[in-house]
């Protein structure tokens, strides 16, 4: 074999192993990772789909203590299971205004009315609602302004629905903003009569409405 024949096979053979070790060297691509699996833990907007079908179920009764009503006992309990997954979530943002709002309805709602007062004083507190409100923040302040009838401060109740009617918007939830305005002339009717016992029934008349 020629001597210029030897040498071309030779810088073949070592290019070749040049390439080979390089090809050895290079980063293999990363497999594609699997996505963890989902898990079956519900979401906000689950609870919250889940409170007004609970709330419904107490017999189309909107946000009124179910069981001074004559609610079932499988209807409070469920409303109790949405609260207590409201409660969790509370106790991991909470001056979350929202997740707050549905704590303290389903609260009232279930006569929990101690844990309620707390939940919407901390909030009111610490927001003061300058800014132009949201559903959250009007589904609070009428839920204070309902304890605050029921214990007799009438005065603060009255203020507390004003600025309740003036917070929650005609959308994007009409219902809230309709069970706003009859709860805050409910309770001037009730509190034109004078009477605390008018004020109940009249405060449980306007739920059956929306």
């Amino acid at each position: 074999m020629k001597p210029h024949l030897n040498i071309m096979l030779a810088a073949m053979s070592a290019a070749m192993l040049a390439l080979a070790l390089a090809g050895c060297a290079a980063p293999r691509p990363t497999p594609a990772r699997t996505p963890a699996p989902a898990t079956d833990a519900p979401t906000f907007e689950d609870d919250r789909r889940a409170f007004y079908e609970a709330v419904d179920a107490l017999g189309g009764v909107y946000f009124f203590d179910g069981r001074a009503l004559g609610a079932g006992e499988a209807e409070v309990a469920r409303l109790a299971r949405v609260a207590d997954r409201f409660a969790r979530r509370m106790r991991a943002n909470p001056d979350d205004p929202e997740i707050v709002a549905y704590y303290a309805r389903a609260a009232q709602v279930l006569g929990r009315d101690d844990e309620a007062r707390r939940a919407c004083e901390r909030i009111l507190g610490s927001v003061g609602f300058a800014r132009p409100g949201t559903v959250a923040e009007g589904m609070i302040t009428t839920t204070y302004a309902d304890d605050r009838a029921r214990v007799g401060a009438g005065d603060a109740a009255r203020l507390l629905f004003e600025r309740a009617v003036s917070q929650v918007p005609s959308t994007p939830i009409p219902r809230e903003s309709l069970y706003t305005d009859l709860r805050y002339l409910a309770f001037l009717d009730a509190r034109a009569d004078g009477d605390a016992a008018s004020l109940d029934r009249a405060l449980a008349a306007t739920a059956s409405v929306v």
